[in-house]
């Protein structure tokens, strides 16, 4: 009895660190940018400028750095957290993103897989995805 008691107790420990991890502010730092043709799947051009996304349950902002800074914005509806440890996880969200010129209707996913983490944005407006390389990430104020 005592052994489960401990083992529930555990389990419930994780599951509340998990969930913390999904309900922080997170930027996500990166160095290079691939544009995917949606049609073909080939990567049509690259981008080695810094990039920082910053991610929460509630908006997100993604920050071009570099020759020609950039900066788009935007309010996160349907937002899905699921990280089964700091190395593997994946969060889905959508989000109405503007710049100076446009708004786009995004689908932004994030996911890690054994510690490797990609970002991948994709428009309904563009014919265009954009993959980013997360090089670190930390806790964002």
């Amino acid at each position: 009895m005592k052994k489960t008691v401990s083992l529930a107790v555990a389990c419930l420990i994780f599951v509340v660190a998990l969930k913390a991890q999904c309900d922080k502010s997170v930027k996500w730092n990166a160095s290079k940018a691939e544009f995917i043709d949606t049609a073909t799947g080939n990567v049509a051009k690259a981008n080695n400028d810094p990039i920082v996304l910053t991610t929460d349950a509630k908006t997100v902002s993604i920050v071009l750095k570099g020759d020609h800074p950039d900066s788009l914005h935007g309010d996160v509806t349907n937002y899905v957290c699921n990280w089964k440890d700091k190395q593997n996880g994946k969060i889905i969200f959508n989000s109405l993103l503007t710049d100076a010129e446009k708004t786009r209707h995004a689908t932004i996913t994030i996911e890690a897989v054994d510690g490797k983490i990609t970002a991948l944005l994709k428009a309904e407006e563009e014919s265009t995805e954009i993959k980013l390389t997360i090089d670190s990430f930390e806790e964002a104020n």
